[in-house]
């Protein structure tokens, strides 16, 4: 959560750099808005040059969106030896839509990774676990609506 909203203040900051200033004369005239960040700007080609208050408003996107975040944060706690609590959260804005079913997916991934994680077991017997609870839905939050998953799984080690 720290992390976001330093991302956060960091896109606020460069709006704010990317706004312009302007001064109002004792007769009441206004002077010309200037941005704080000056009028220069940075050619890329001969014929296309960059703004820097276009610049800095892709940077304030990218860190909002960070399109290469991964899509799920997974919390776990383990209350019990063998037991596992996990909490899904998808991150609020994606670039791609829908998630129906995802939640499921990235869950069960995540169980087989801890079940091979923890596998003790010696020859003939094999890892696995066993799922006790598993609820998904949206939660309701500013400025976005995100998926949620919880779930409880228990770590197991079978006879075949």
């Amino acid at each position: 959560m720290k992390f976001f909203r330093a991302r956060f203040w960091l896109a606020v900051l460069a709006a704010l750099a990317c706004s312009a200033c302007s001064t109002v004369n004792s007769d009441g005239s206004v002077k010309e808005a200037r941005p704080l960040l000056g009028t220069k700007e940075l050619q890329l080609t001969s014929n296309f040059a960059l703004k820097p208050e276009f610049l800095l408003l892709g940077v304030a996107v990218y860190l909002i969106v960070d399109p290469l975040a991964p899509n799920w944060k997974i919390e776990q706690s383990e209350p019990f030896p063998g037991e596992y609590h996990l909490a899904l959260k998808k991150k609020g804005i994606t670039n791609e839509g829908g998630g129906d079913g995802e939640a499921r997916v990235v869950f069960m991934r995540r169980a087989e990774t801890l079940a091979r994680e923890h596998h003790t077991a010696g020859p003939g017997l094999q890892s696995g676990y066993t799922i006790l609870e598993f609820t998904e839905g949206v939660e309701s939050g500013y400025p976005f609506a995100r998926r949620v998953a919880h779930g409880v799984i228990v770590l197991a080690a079978d006879k075949r």
